[in-house]
C-alpha cells in the first residue's frame, strides 16, 4: 500500500477537497448527505490546517485498513487465506482503489465508507453462517449508520446484501 501510494505524497487539494475545506474553514455544516464529512476532518484541520500531507497520510492509513477489511471479507467469503491474500494484494496495489487518491479528502471518506461496507458484509455473512439474531441486528444497525453517514458512497451495499445471501 505504501509503495503504491508514495507518489501521492506530492499531490495537492483538488475538486471536492475545496468544498470540504471551505466548510471547515468557515465552521459550516453542509446539507445532508454531506453533513458528517467535515466532522471526519475537523481534528486534522485543527492540527495541520492546509498541509496536504496530513490528509494524504489519513487517506493512506484508511486505505491500509480498507485493504485489511477486504482481506477479512474475502477470507470469510471464500474460506481460503491464499486467495483472500491475493485479492487484498490486488486491491491494495492495483488501480481498483488507488484512482481516488487524486482527491485527498475524498479518498479518506471513500475508504471509511468502504470499510463500513466490508464490516456490514462480514457481520451479515456471520449471520448467514450462524443464524444468530445478534449478528442480524448488529448488521442492521451498522447498515443504517452507514447509509446515514455515507449515503453518497455506500449505495452499492444495497446490491451486495441480497447477493451475499444467495
Amino acid at each position: 500500500v505504501f509503495i503504491s501510494l508514495f507518489p501521492t505524497l506530492k499531490y495537492y487539494f483538488y475538486s471536492d477537497d475545496y468544498s470540504m475545506l471551505y466548510h471547515l474553514q468557515n465552521n459550516i455544516t453542509p446539507q445532508w448527505p454531506y453533513t458528517f464529512v467535515p466532522f471526519i476532518f475537523k481534528p486534522i484541520y485543527k492540527l495541520f490546517g492546509l498541509m496536504p500531507e496530513a490528509y494524504t497520510l489519513l487517506g493512506v492509513i484508511t486505505y491500509f485498513f480498507l485493504v485489511i477489511s477486504v482481506y477479512v471479507l474475502c477470507n470469510i467469503l471464500l474460506k481460503k487465506k491464499l486467495i483472500a491474500f491475493f485479492a487484498a494484494s490486488l486491491f491494495a496495489t492495483a488501480y481498483i482503489g488507488l484512482d481516488q487518491f487524486t482527491q485527498l479528502a475524498v479518498s479518506s471518506v471513500n475508504n471509511i465508507s468502504n470499510i463500513f461496507i466490508c464490516i456490514t458484509l462480514i457481520i451479515y455473512l456471520r449471520f448467514i453462517q450462524t443464524k444468530k439474531k445478534i449478528y442480524y441486528f448488529l448488521c442492521l444497525v451498522i447498515f443504517i449508520l452507514t447509509m446515514v453517514v455515507f449515503p453518497f458512497r455506500v449505495f452499492p451495499l444495497l446490491l451486495f446484501m441480497p447477493a451475499a445471501h444467495s
